[in-house]
């Protein structure tokens, strides 16, 4: 008998967000439930690399934004360019 264990996908709440970072990248209303409800792993990834550029940890922001589709990765880079 296989047993089926789903992989932890890390999210913007395993690195302790604040109510100020979750306002900032657009979820100031949203529970950890609603979260990994209505979002996929390329928003993940996507928040992931807005809360890290938020924090000045552009490696890491990098490392996520690497994760991302090519024209979601453009995007991304776009707009912390204009910030």
């Amino acid at each position: 008998m296989l047993l089926c264990v789903e992989e932890h996908m890390e999210t913007i709440f395993d690195y302790d967000i604040t109510e100020e970072e979750k306002e900032k990248i657009g979820y100031s209303t949203i529970s950890i439930n609603d979260y990994l409800k209505y979002t996929d792993e390329e928003t993940r990834n996507l928040d992931l690399a807005y809360l890290f550029h938020t924090r000045g940890d552009m490696d890491k922001a990098k490392s996520y934004a690497n994760m991302l589709t090519p024209l979601r990765k453009q995007d991304w880079y776009r707009t912390i360019n204009h910030y």
